[in-house]
């Protein structure tokens, strides 16, 4: 059974891309394996946006502040989050309430 966290905020350029990349690594430390067998072991985290606009790189404070916690977010673009996300989420943190309310109301399978 896979497992899909979501990480969201309005942009998708700072907060919940770097939130997501802290929580996969700790994940991955807490399981005992990499990031990259995150995947492998059924698990996905990653992060979307309530208005980002698509490809968007991640903003200059987020890439500082990950390079402060040893993560890189040089990678990363933004996305919105999708039906066939919504569908398959354990579980979305979101930023704000009014993106908890946002999303809810776009994908109420959430």
């Amino acid at each position: 059974m896979s497992k899909v966290f979501v990480f969201a905020c309005t942009g998708n350029i700072g907060r919940s891309p770097l939130a997501a990349a802290v929580a996969r690594r700790r994940l991955a430390e807490a399981l005992g394996i990499s990031e990259t067998d995150l995947a492998g072991n059924g698990i996905e985290v990653t992060s979307v946006g309530t208005h980002a606009p698509p490809r968007f790189r991640a903003a200059r404070f987020a890439i500082a502040a990950g390079d402060e916690v040893g993560v890189d977010l040089r990678s990363h673009r933004s996305r919105r989050m999708n039906r066939k996300l919504a569908e398959t989420v354990t579980r979305v943190y979101c930023m704000e309430q009014g993106q908890v309310e946002h999303l809810v109301a776009k994908y109420p399978v959430l």
